[in-house]
């Protein structure tokens, strides 16, 4: 087993870990050594990567293939990769929260809690409309 030095990113501080082959390359162990990193930047650069990488969870768990079990509509993956686009720029506090109607019934508004925790919140709504002469 060698040692690999990754240094993290935003501070330089450099975190020997014990190779196992587990790592792509030197970009790969630096990137473990500023996740793993106490600096403030790798703290935040850490917490915004968790939080983004849970909401993309949580769209696939609101809007993927097995949504169809609990009598709701799936969305395409563009439309995904989208709310993923969004929840990004909330968080990182380019838009304070954004809606997206995806259907003339279903919709996702993605907002930011004062907390800095991600919502995600889907509605469906049906909507009968009928006109009579």
């Amino acid at each position: 087993m060698e040692t690999v030095f990754g240094a993290c990113r935003f501070c330089g501080q450099v975190n020997s870990q014990q190779h196992s082959g587990e790592y792509e390359s030197l970009d790969h162990a630096n990137e473990c050594a500023t996740l793993n990193c106490n600096c403030s930047k790798a703290r935040h650069y850490s917490d915004r990567k968790q939080s983004l990488k849970r909401a993309e969870e949580q769209i696939e768990h609101l809007f993927g293939e097995e949504v169809a079990e609990r009598g709701l509509s799936s969305v395409k993956q563009e439309i995904k990769e989208l709310m993923i686009n969004a929840a990004t720029h909330v968080y990182d506090g380019i838009l304070k929260d954004i809606t997206i109607n995806i259907t003339q019934c279903v919709k996702v508004k993605i907002s930011k809690s004062t907390k800095g925790k991600l919502t995600l919140m889907r509605s469906d709504a049906s909507v009968l409309k009928q006109e009579v002469q």
